[in-house]
């Protein structure tokens, strides 16, 4: 089967499942990510494709990743978070059946690519199924995914943003809005656990973090200086035992 064609004068990649190996396809892909990686899944449990996103957090590439099934055996959800992965939980009435990513749409000189079709991010559809997977170097689509990935994401952040505890942790954010030091108060949580803390802007870029050993029912404080960023709102995020909670955070100046 051929796998590479020029359509409009745009580089297409075509693989199908079993035969074509296309999870290293989908690694390659994310292995290219310089600058921006966002991924819509209905399940994450390949190893494979789990540690290419992570090598891409360790690369300081900003990530933001929605997955539906999150507690499919071997997900590899919580331990992305576990690195400082934003990733959601895509809870919706019915299923978030996507299965794309993006690879650095907003920076031209980097290859924006689309990896997209009907291959989950599971050893199954790499072995098992029959699937077929789309690798679209162009970036006007990478444009067009980009603005309905922004449009969910925005609306699962509200949700995430609800959430008031996780296993009876809080955080308060102290002063808010705040100008030069802003401390995240972490308490009544029922637990030790380690927190994961990050401020994040508007479009998911990870700004700063730091991590936490949470003693259980104590109250601990977390310090970042925020006294260089501009005005504006930004999110507080954290990531603990699997579950995620946010905040919004005013900036004055």
């Amino acid at each position: 089967t051929p796998h590479f064609f020029k359509i409009g004068g745009k580089d297409i990649q075509l693989y199908f499942s079993p035969s074509d190996a296309a999870d290293a396809r989908i690694g390659d892909a994310i292995a290219s990510a310089n600058s921006t990686l966002e991924f819509a899944l209905l399940t994450f449990t390949s190893n494979n494709l789990g540690n290419q996103v992570r090598n891409a957090e360790f690369r300081n590439v900003v990530i933001r990743g929605l997955v539906d099934n999150i507690n499919d055996q071997n997900s590899q959800f919580t331990m992305l978070q576990g690195v400082g992965v934003n990733i959601v939980d895509a809870v919706t009435p019915g299923i978030y059946h996507h299965k794309f990513c993006i690879v650095d749409a907003t920076n031209p000189s980097s290859d924006p690519t689309v990896v997209t079709g009907s291959h989950n991010w599971s050893s199954s559809a790499n072995t098992g199924n029959d699937e077929n997977t789309l690798v679209i170097h162009d970036a006007a689509i990478a444009n067009q995914f980009l603005q309905i990935f922004n449009q969910e994401w925005a609306t699962f952040v509200a949700t995430t943003e609800a959430r008031k505890d996780i296993n009876g942790l809080t955080a308060t954010i102290l002063p808010n809005p705040v100008s030069a030091n802003a401390t995240i108060r972490l308490e009544a949580g029922n637990s030790a656990d380690k927190v994961v803390v990050g401020i994040y802007n508007n479009v998911g870029q990870k700004l700063m973090a730091k991590t936490v050993e949470y003693t259980a029912e104590s109250v601990q404080d977390v310090t970042f200086d925020v006294s260089t960023l501009p005005s504006g709102t930004y999110h507080v995020v954290l990531l603990s035992n699997g579950q995620l909670m946010a905040r919004n955070m005013q900036v004055v100046r």
